[in-house]
């Protein structure tokens, strides 16, 4: 779930048509009447903007994206993280920073994660 799918779901619980609504936002109004009911995404992304300066807008972007099973982090001047949320859900053991290639499950997943990532690129800045 994002921040944005907020925005369809008031939408939808409140019977209102605005002109337009953003593309990015995807309402999960059906989820509170039924906890079965289909989910509208397939992962969830979050970000953090920390400011160096109060009276500057710059900072620190901070972001991660995950799936079903794996995270991907991405933090500004640091390389990327990986965890496998199955079998570490504490995220201890970065995939990434492990000798020898990655896992075949997560090497499978990584370029939809990666894509997911991209995705939301500069939205937040």
């Amino acid at each position: 779930m994002l921040h944005t799918d907020l925005f369809a779901t008031f939408l939808a619980l409140t019977d209102l048509r605005p002109p337009k609504v953003p593309e990015e936002s995807l309402g999960f109004a059906t989820l509170l009447a039924d906890a079965h009911a289909p989910y509208p995404r397939d992962h969830a992304y979050s970000e953090i903007f920390v400011s160096r300066r109060p009276d500057e807008l710059t900072g620190c972007y901070d972001r991660a994206v995950r799936g079903e099973r794996f995270k991907l982090i991405r933090l500004l001047g640091e390389p990327d993280a990986l965890y496998d949320l199955r079998n570490d859900p504490r995220e201890r053991d970065d995939l990434m920073e492990e000798d020898g290639p990655l896992p075949q499950d997560a090497s499978a997943v990584l370029p939809q994660l990666e894509t997911w990532m991209n995705t939301y690129e500069g939205l937040g800045q």
